[in-house]
């Protein structure tokens, strides 16, 4: 990119230029640990399992186009620790949306910040929005520990 003169006079301040990152780069996720999972964009109609035909029908607009991974609902029982893990290649916020159906939260998910906005899928459930920031590296999230009649 070229930018150029700024045309003010003596009198005047220099422009200013930001750079925003491009957050729907796929290069951002790495090393996705469970190769059934699918990374995307996200968008209003989309399927949000890889073994469902469940669709988002609401989600704010600050998650539009964004990347996620798709997970499988046949794993909304794990209970493990360390579940799902994955590479970051630049520092990210990264929001979970979780069922809200379920009344307690894993202790892996406990310390995130809870979002007002949530996600409402084509059946009318509902997933509260967390979010954590993580540097650039490895991020290891815990199993769902829901049962059989929650959502991943």
């Amino acid at each position: 990119m070229t930018l150029g003169g700024n045309m003010g006079g003596m009198d005047q301040n220099m422009y200013l230029v930001f750079v925003v990152p491009n957050r729907a780069s796929r290069t951002l996720l790495a090393k996705i640990n469970r190769p059934s999972y699918e990374i995307g964009h996200v968008d209003i109609g989309d399927p949000y399992y890889v073994d469902r035909a469940y669709t988002i029908a609401s989600m704010p607009d600050s998650l539009a186009s964004y990347l996620w991974i798709r997970t499988a609902n046949d794993d909304k029982i794990s209970h493990e620790s360390e579940f799902l893990a994955f590479t970051l290649t630049a520092k990210s916020e990264v929001t979970v949306a979780y069922d809200a159906q379920i009344s307690v939260l894993p202790n892996w998910l406990r310390d995130w910040e809870k979002k007002e906005a949530k996600i409402i899928d084509s059946r009318g459930e509902q997933f509260d929005l967390y979010t954590k920031v993580y540097d650039a590296g490895e991020v290891v999230l815990g199993g769902n520990c829901g049962s059989a009649d929650d959502n991943m």
